[in-house]
């Protein structure tokens, strides 16, 4: 288990879920995602999503989310910080149509955020 050093209260890992829809541009996410990243709705947009990441965050969120495209089914992301302060993690599981044998247009995206750390 891990510890909060001085006052040994333990840090309970949080996760947020969410389905991204390519083909409309709508993230549909749960309750934890939203408190993690600070949306106003559980719905939102790829551009709503990236406007909710630290500026010296964005090329690195950019890189491994769309940068994954085609060359993974699962992925997991480097630690990066959004602009509410919270440091997170992600992993992508990319669906792509049937017939799309070079996994070129993901269709779904869902994926897990693990809140690392919660900047009060």
């Amino acid at each position: 288990m891990n510890y909060i050093s001085d006052n040994n209260l333990p840090v309970i890992t949080v996760h947020g879920t969410f389905h991204y829809d390519f083909t409309k541009d709508i993230a549909t996410c749960d309750r934890n995602q939203k408190e993690i990243y600070g949306f106003d709705n559980n719905v939102n947009s790829f551009k709503t999503v990236i406007s909710l990441v630290h500026e010296k965050s964005k090329e690195l969120f950019q890189e491994q989310s769309i940068g994954a495209i085609g060359k993974y089914d699962i992925f997991s992301t480097n630690q990066f910080q959004l602009q509410n302060g919270n440091i997170i993690s992600e992993q992508y599981k990319f669906d792509y149509h049937p017939d799309d044998y070079e996994r070129r247009s993901p269709i779904f995206m869902s994926g897990q955020t693990t809140l690392l750390r919660k900047v009060a």
